[in-house]
């Protein structure tokens, strides 16, 4: 049995797509918060220092709830770079594209050729 799929609106798909990039990037910053504690075991030292007196234990305690949650984020970010992804998929495919050749530079003297276009951003191969 054959079901007809709607095609989805193009600029719902581009809110969709801007709204995941701005996702991506909060959940970049928190992993890069993450990578600066643990890289740095003074701060890690100092989250709870009121907490415990047995820094050591500390230390091992929160290395380890540190590393726990940056692995979730970075789960995270996988899922919407996948998601990303076929949204963008979705958008090339829905598109009525209208296709233009255009140059770019490369550096001061050097430009190359491509085809674009101007509704979704797809460039051709």
């Amino acid at each position: 049995m054959k079901i007809d799929v709607p095609a989805i609106d193009v600029h719902f798909l581009f809110t969709l797509r801007a709204k995941y990039n701005l996702i991506l990037a909060h959940l970049r910053e928190i992993v890069d918060t993450y990578d600066e504690i643990i890289g740095n075991p003074e701060l890690l030292l100092t989250l709870h220092s009121d907490l415990l007196t047995n820094t050591e234990l500390l230390t091992r305690i929160d290395s380890v709830k540190i590393i726990e949650q940056r692995k979730y984020y970075l789960k995270q970010i996988s899922h919407i770079i996948k998601t990303i992804k076929n949204v963008t998929t979705d958008i090339q495919t829905n598109c009525v594209h209208e296709f233009v050749n255009d140059s770019i530079d490369i550096d001061c003297e050097c430009s190359q050729n491509i085809t674009y276009c101007t509704i979704c951003e797809y460039t051709k191969p």
